[in-house]
């Protein structure tokens, strides 16, 4: 009896260990897809405007999916305020996507705390979670000015290397449009 116990809970540890080697190498797969198009919805902000991924001269976009239940979220929120006076002067358009558990009346709350200023869209349905692959928060998406995914990255922001990326982008549009 002791022997089958012991076997059982092998073949437990043994599965367990399998599935989160799936899991680790489906989210490799989902971070290294990138340079292919961007998901075109429609992303409706917490002020109601409408922003169209995928519209001609779109600017190059940073999508930040969060929650106000994310504690690295809240605690990057400077540096997220940070990234956006250093850049939204150059065409940088940041929006910070909720997840769909996220209520608004918590958004307004959490935006006028840290003072935001950038665009809150809201996932109220899911569909932006779902399109984009986000397997949780939070998770960093940087589309080109052509809707391609340049960038995606899962968990605390590596901002240096997001540095690195959106200067890149950003380059990239010059030259496409100088």
């Amino acid at each position: 009896m002791n022997k089958t116990r012991i076997q059982l809970k092998l073949i437990w540890l043994l599965l367990a260990a399998v599935t989160l080697v799936a899991l680790w190498q489906l989210n490799q797969q989902r971070q290294l897809a990138t340079d292919v198009i961007a998901p075109q919805l429609p992303i409706i902000t917490l002020g109601g405007e409408e922003i169209r991924l995928g519209a001609p001269n779109q600017p190059v976009r940073l999508l930040f999916f969060w929650s106000t239940s994310c504690a690295i979220c809240l605690e990057e929120l400077p540096e997220w305020v940070q990234l956006h006076e250093k850049f939204h002067h150059t065409g940088l358009e940041i929006v910070a996507v909720s997840m769909p558990y996220d209520p608004p009346a918590h958004l307004l709350r959490v935006k006028q705390d840290f003072a935001l200023p950038y665009a809150i869209g809201l996932d109220m349905s899911g569909a932006l979670k779902k399109a984009f692959g986000v397997l949780g928060t939070p998770t960093t998406v940087l589309v080109s000015k052509n809707n391609r995914l340049l960038y995606r990255q899962l968990g605390r922001t590596d901002f240096t290397a997001l540095d690195k990326q959106i200067e890149r982008a950003l380059n990239q549009r010059s030259k496409e449009t100088g």
